[in-house]
C-alpha cells in the first residue's frame, strides 16, 4: 500500500522558521493533516511577523509537493530547508490468528 509522507531536509543555517515547518511536516507524518500550501502560510506569516530574524529567506512552493526555504549567505543563495511530499510503501501486515 503507498503511502504520503514529507522527507525533510534542514541544512546548515537553518532558521526557527525551518525547525518550525519540519516539525510541523514530521507531525504531518503522523497522522496530523498538513499541506506544503499549509507550511508555505505559516512560513509567509513568519517572514512578516519576524523580518530580522528571517532576513534574506525565500520561500518558494514548487508544485504542489515540495518547499524549498533559501537563505541568501554572502553572495549567494543556500537551501536551508526542503520538505518533499513522497509516496512511500507501507508493508501489509498478516492478519492475526486467534
Amino acid at each position: 500500500m503507498l503511502k504520503k509522507q514529507f522527507r525533510i531536509t534542514l541544512s546548515e543555517g537553518a532558521t526557527s522558521l525551518c525547525e518550525k515547518l519540519a516539525t510541523m511536516a514530521a507531525y504531518g507524518n503522523g497522522g496530523r493533516p498538513v499541506t506544503i500550501e499549509n507550511l508555505k502560510l505559516v512560513a509567509d506569516a513568519n517572514l512578516i511577523e519576524y523580518p530580522t530574524i528571517n532576513e534574506g529567506c525565500t520561500v518558494e512552493p514548487i508544485g504542489q509537493n515540495l518547499l524549498h526555504i533559501d537563505r541568501k549567505i554572502g553572495a549567494e543563495y543556500k537551501n536551508i530547508l526542503k520538505i518533499e511530499l513522497i509516496e512511500v510503501m507501507e508493508p501489509e501486515l498478516p492478519a492475526e490468528e486467534n
